[in-house]
């Protein structure tokens, strides 16, 4: 596609868009198949296992350079979460679960030191 065809696609954010104020990577794939969008730009893993998960709504294109762009997939504790069950869930999963599940499907590779790794969030 190249970085010059790209531009005119990132100039401008979707101004309305039926469900949450900010679009989540889990969003696109709903925008796709509810024609409210003819492309959408969510990580790799996820365009890769959309596209074989439903070839005949979505395709993958790679954008060259977008590599430049990618970030840490991280887990952040609420002090009081609103389901906290749910909360104790996930993190039992990614910690426990992910770093096995995820290869097999395609997902972001990570290094066993990235799953337990703390980030430091103070400035």
């Amino acid at each position: 596609m190249g970085e010059s065809a790209t531009k005119p696609m990132l100039a401008r954010e979707a101004v309305t868009f039926e469900g949450r104020l900010g679009i989540q990577h889990r969003d696109i794939l709903e925008a796709l198949a509810k024609h409210h969008a003819n492309v959408g730009i969510i990580f790799a893993h996820l365009a890769r296992y959309y596209a074989r998960t439903f070839p005949d709504l979505v395709e993958m294109i790679e954008v060259p350079g977008a590599e430049r762009l990618s970030s840490t997939i991280a887990l952040a504790a609420a002090a009081t979460p609103l389901h906290p069950h749910a909360a104790i869930a996930f993190e039992e999963f990614f910690l426990g679960i992910a770093s096995s599940l995820y290869p097999r499907y395609g997902f972001a590779a990570m290094s066993p030191e990235e799953y337990d790794r703390k980030l430091d969030l103070d400035p």
